[in-house]
């Protein structure tokens, strides 16, 4: 049998990944027309749903867009600044301007300041050589300044084409049912995916406010906790609120296990602070140092497990980082949250195999 495409983006039909693009759970037969999963919840629903593909696939997929004279909207995790700026991404948008949009703002504290954090942002797309036309911190699921993310884009596309990239797991799906749901297209029912086998691959074209709006797949990012854990417990130990910092002054030849997810060892160093910001659903322990590895092997499986799962034994491996009164340092485990070391010492991270934890200059 011939490849058979999804009438909606174009897409080469498969039922066997839910998570990768162009899935759908019909037997799929050439002689129907047939909607994939994502276009099918746009035509009937309204909504987008997220898939995702890994580096090559996306490059490839996205790489005609440097060519195109479009507006391309970066979507960021405000939990997970620098995890979410994929080096991909930033190939494809090289030497092009972008919108940055900064999803997830409400699950920071109240006190981190918008136009410090746009400051850090712009001085990390810097880095990158990345320039962004405008940085705008939002929330898809408190609907916050998502009004203002519509204007602007109206603004600076000019009326040319807008593309929505981003990592996987930034909420970019989210963030455009958000944007959908305010437009004036969705108000008025206009929501429709194309009916032609020769629209673009795997982009999904929606009719945006007099324009047309591209969804694309979510560049898997293999350095985040989602994907090892199943989804039940993944979706537990997410912020669904504003991150309140706890904190916890330790002693050095001391520990802190973040759930069966995370072990943090205070090697040596003076009495410090270390200010966790995770999910209240996420189990924080405090534990000797020399007790801590029995501890973990006797409760991984019991008082450590996140909700919802139930195979949490996972290889770790350990990354040390040292930090000094002078300058408080942020240790980011992606999908977990971040903790902020204040003092001076040096402790040692533990995490599962394939989670490499990052440091940064403090966010708080």
């Amino acid at each position: 049998m011939s490849d058979v495409r999804c009438v909606g983006c174009g897409g080469v039909l498969q039922n066997t990944d839910k998570q990768a693009p162009f899935f759908t759970p019909k037997k799929i037969d050439e002689a129907e027309m047939i909607l994939c999963q994502r276009c099918f919840r746009l035509r009937h629903y309204g909504e987008i749903t997220p898939s995702y593909v890994d580096a090559s696939t996306y490059y490839e997929l996205l790489s005609f867009i440097a060519k195109k004279d479009v507006l391309i909207v970066n979507v960021l995790d405000a939990f997970d600044l620098e995890g979410s700026m994929m080096p991909q991404i930033h190939k494809i948008t090289e030497k092009k301007d972008v919108l940055v949009v900064v999803n997830k703002r409400d699950l920071l504290p109240k006190i981190v300041n918008d136009g410090k954090l746009r400051h850090r942002i712009l001085k990390y797309l810097k880095q990158a050589g990345i320039h962004a036309i405008d940085v705008l911190m939002v929330s898809a699921l408190k609907k916050y300044e998502i009004d203002t993310l519509l204007d602007k884009i109206a603004t600076l596309s000019e009326g040319k084409d807008i593309y929505v990239v981003g990592a996987t797991n930034v909420g970019k799906s989210s963030l455009i049912n958000a944007m959908l749901a305010a437009s004036v297209a969705m108000k008025e029912g206009l929501i429709t995916v194309s009916n032609s086998r020769n629209t673009t691959q795997g982009l999904i074209p929606i009719p945006f406010e007099n324009q047309t709006l591209y969804d694309t797949p979510g560049l898997l990012n293999k350095n985040h906790i989602a994907h090892l854990l199943n989804e039940a417990s993944y979706q537990s130990i997410q912020p669904k609120k504003e991150v309140k910092p706890k904190v916890f002054q330790l002693n050095p030849d001391q520990t802190l296990f973040l759930g069966g997810l995370v072990q943090v060892d205070f090697i040596s160093g003076d009495r410090s602070d270390l200010v966790v910001y995770v999910s209240d659903k996420l189990y924080i322990h405090r534990r000797k140092l020399d007790e801590a590895d029995a501890f973990y092997e006797a409760h991984v499986q019991g008082l450590l497990v996140p909700p919802g799962e139930t195979e949490t034994v996972f290889e770790r491996t350990a990354k040390q980082v040292s930090f000094k009164t002078t300058k408080k340092r942020d240790v980011v485990i992606p999908g977990v949250g971040f903790i902020t070391l204040i003092g001076h010492g040096t402790v040692v991270i533990k995490t599962p195999k394939g989670i490499t934890p990052y440091v940064r200059e403090a966010l708080i």
